[in-house]
């Protein structure tokens, strides 16, 4: 390969873009930002002058955090594509600080002795068998009060085209943990009567009958991340009792989010 004419050598190239040398050779190591010519003897790295637009995008998603294998995404995104990454970004990002903004002053607290720990009632419920309509998603936390919303709205529009009834408070069950960087899956579920036969996405099923333990929360306890208090209640009273568990935690929407908002957190159990 020759060399082209009007290069910039590494230092050159760090001092115009404001990157370091060594930012600039891991970002040539991850793909992120490769020079447009690599000395075969001296091995020293060069770049064309039209890559300083690049970098400096680059630097810019580095100062808000960016993680360097979505930045490596986004420099080769097509723009539609790289809005849509960074709109993806910004609500996860949003998540992260309204969960620091909620627990911060609660942490320091418990921390300082000034805060006693909430006893949460426990209650054992029997379950029936119960047929249910869900749909399961997996999804990053920034992602998952418009999933609930929009699978809630389908299976609504679901079981009405197929002439079925609701039977009871839709809920969701947690198949696996959802934070930012751990995806589920849910699985948003309405119970139904009548016969309905599963379309698409939407699953059509039996849940088992089977002994749970109960935890009701309101208001500011049904928001994340306070409503975990409630799943570790639940656990803390199965293991403490001497079961185990029988299938995954569910959470029971009695209504929609706000500051009259009443969860149920049900786990079935089982005998060890």
């Amino acid at each position: 390969m020759s060399k082209p004419k009007h290069l910039m050598r590494i230092g050159q190239f760090a001092d115009a873009s404001l990157l370091s040398i060594k930012a600039l050779r891991l970002y040539d190591r991850l793909g992120i930002l490769q020079p447009a010519y690599l000395d075969p003897e001296t091995g020293y790295r060069h770049y064309q002058p039209d890559q300083l637009e690049t970098a400096r995008f680059i630097r810019t998603l580095r100062q808000m955090d960016v993680p360097l294998a979505l930045v490596r995404e986004l420099v080769t995104a097509d723009r539609d594509t790289a809005v849509s990454l960074l709109t993806q970004y910004w609500r996860a990002y949003e998540a992260r600080v309204l969960l620091v903004r909620r627990t911060t002053n609660e942490l320091i607290a418990q921390l300082q002795n000034e805060v006693k720990q909430m006893t949460m009632e426990v209650e054992v419920k029997e379950l029936s068998v119960q047929q249910i309509a869900s749909i399961s998603k997996h999804i990053t936390v920034a992602e998952l009060d418009a999933t609930i919303r929009d699978s809630l709205a389908a299976l609504g529009q679901f079981v009405e085209t197929q002439h079925g009834q609701t039977a009871g408070e839709p809920f969701g069950i947690y198949h696996g943990p959802i934070n930012e960087t751990e995806n589920g899956p849910i699985e948003v579920c309405w119970p139904v009567n009548g016969k309905v036969t599963a379309v698409g996405d939407i699953v059509v099923k039996e849940l088992p009958a089977t002994k749970a333990a109960s935890v009701t929360v309101r208001n500011e306890m049904c928001d994340f991340p306070h409503i975990l208090k409630a799943y570790d209640a639940a656990y803390d009273w199965i293991q403490a009792n001497g079961y185990e568990m029988a299938d995954s935690p569910r959470e029971v929407w009695w209504t929609a989010p706000g500051p009259d908002a009443k969860m149920e957190i049900v786990w079935p159990f089982r005998e060890r």
